[in-house]
């Protein structure tokens, strides 16, 4: 398997590591390291949070990893940031690196280890909350929440369980209807449809700022 199936047979080509979850965070990244700059990071999708473990080992025994300085994970908090961290933290431990004491923090391990949980460390959500955070501004964001508000209304004042259940994706993708339709959230960031620059995405970018920093 490639980069886009989990990591596996991965070339490791860069001396800083980040493994996110699937192929649109992955696009999301590397348009974001592009925009700020960053050099030497090579972002890998492990093909799914339940994955990480198993990915990691792969990459650990690609060509290339001996030479990695850090590796860094990106993983949705979803309804529980602590155990999000938590099961990084063990998937570190089991393939026998010392995780981080605290989300955004770098470890003293070899290779360093450091692990970002979205939207934030004390926050449920994803990826997509961040990014819905960073276009609270923008003038179409109401009609997003006008759109799903109209939808309950006419569904009798509940929305479908598959929607209410995934309502952030759901936000993002009638937002980007509004800008370019054709687009998914990676697709998006590599056409500038995500600020970059935004307060929100600081962390963001504080993160990656230190984790390509260690030598």
């Amino acid at each position: 398997m490639g980069d886009g199936d989990g990591g596996w047979n991965t070339v490791i080509a860069e001396r800083h590591v980040l493994l996110v979850e699937g192929e649109g965070d992955r696009r999301f990244f590397q348009a974001f390291v592009r925009y700020h700059g960053l050099r030497g990071l090579q972002v890998i999708p492990v093909g799914g949070r339940r994955r990480f473990g198993s990915a990691l080992k792969a990459v650990m025994a690609s060509p290339g990893f001996d030479r990695v300085r850090a590796v860094g994970v990106v993983r949705d908090a979803d309804r529980c940031p602590r155990g999000a961290f938590q099961s990084v933290c063990s998937a570190f431990r089991d393939a026998g690196l010392k995780p981080p004491r605290r989300p955004s923090a770098v470890s003293s391990g070899k290779p360093p280890t450091a692990v970002l949980i979205l939207p934030d460390e004390r926050t449920p959500g994803t990826l997509e909350d961040l990014c819905l955070r960073a276009v609270n501004g923008d003038a179409v964001t109401p009609c997003v929440e006008d759109y799903f508000l109209c939808v309950k209304r006419v569904l009798g004042g509940r929305l479908p369980r598959r929607v209410k259940k995934a309502l952030s994706k759901a936000k993002v993708q009638v937002f980007l209807a509004a800008k370019q339709p054709e687009l998914r959230l990676g697709e998006a960031a590599e056409a500038g449809c995500w600020p970059f620059a935004s307060p929100a995405f600081q962390k963001v970018a504080e993160f990656l700022r230190q984790l390509v920093s260690v030598r």
